[in-house]
């Protein structure tokens, strides 16, 4: 049995109807922790979880901000940005798995 390193990568972005972006203004650069508010809005747009899911499960926005954070410092994220606000992301997750 071996360990080899590999990376766990998760993609999110939004556009909203209507809504109209110019590329050419979209910025990319490193998504740090003073992101994490709209890093957590972004997921949960995407993948579409709502409160009152959160809550059917006992959690609360910010019970999973303060626990993404971990999670975050030591991912690779990078983002691109319309102005300051973050419209997508790319994370990068370091994992490890076993190979028997």
């Amino acid at each position: 049995m071996t360990k080899q390193p590999h990376s766990a990568i998760i993609v999110s972005s939004t556009i909203r109807k209507g809504e109209i972006l110019n590329e050419n203004k979209l910025v990319m650069k490193k998504v740090g922790i003073e992101y994490m508010e709209q890093y957590n809005a972004l997921l949960r747009y995407v993948f579409q979880v709502t409160d009152e899911e959160l809550s059917s499960v006992g959690w609360k926005e910010k019970e999973i901000i303060r626990a993404k954070f971990p999670t975050m410092e030591k991912a690779n994220v990078i983002g691109w940005f319309d102005g300051d606000n973050l419209v997508s992301q790319v994370a990068v997750y370091p994992m490890k798995s076993m190979i028997f």
